[in-house]
């Protein structure tokens, strides 16, 4: 469920991004869902810092 909620919230943040933010926020998105599958807790602690970063602290 957790996991849900966080790819639900990174699906309206890409929405939200401009253009060339939205992409290199996607192919972040994309290499870590990758890695939920092998450590689903340390997954959702690398986006959530890559997406902290991405953005400045602005949404979290």
């Amino acid at each position: 469920m957790a996991v849900a909620a966080v790819q639900v919230a990174e699906v309206i943040m890409l929405l939200t991004t401009t253009t060339p933010m939205m992409m290199m926020t996607a192919f972040i998105f994309n290499r870590h869902f990758n890695l939920n599958f092998r450590n689903t807790g340390l997954s959702i602690k690398w986006r959530m810092n890559n997406i902290h970063n991405v953005y400045g602290c602005a949404s979290w």
